[in-house]
């Protein structure tokens, strides 16, 4: 969508997204009037489906998910599947803690344990 289409434009092109037979689809057939200009068909949708928060993990949360992650002995050296491609397990598992080691804001270096 650009914004140099006209109001219809950008309707018929929302609903081409929107899974036939759904609650979103007969909602709309029954907005027709409030549709007339692509701005309302927005607020009314907005309004009908606003957005939703998404729960955020507290540093804490992270932390405690990070220390959870354990690869035992005997996954070493075998394969696993990501995502479709076969990859060795130990390489996962790194994949996995690193990225949530760098989920976790860490300013003052508080994830470095001294020995």
């Amino acid at each position: 969508m650009t914004t140099a289409w006209e109001d219809e434009e950008k309707i018929e092109y929302f609903e081409t997204w929107l899974k036939s037979g759904s609650v979103a689809e007969q909602w709309l057939r029954n907005e027709a009037a409030k549709k007339a200009t692509w701005k309302n068909l927005c607020e009314v949708f907005k309004e009908r489906w606003p957005e939703c928060p998404i729960a955020q993990k507290t540093t804490a949360e992270r932390q405690a998910e990070l220390e959870g992650e354990k690869i035992m002995e005997g996954e070493l050296g075998t394969k696993v599947k990501v995502n479709g491609a076969e990859v060795y397990a130990h390489i996962a598992w790194a994949n996995r803690v690193e990225k949530l080691a760098k989920a976790i804001p860490d300013n003052n270096n508080l994830l470095v344990v001294g020995c």
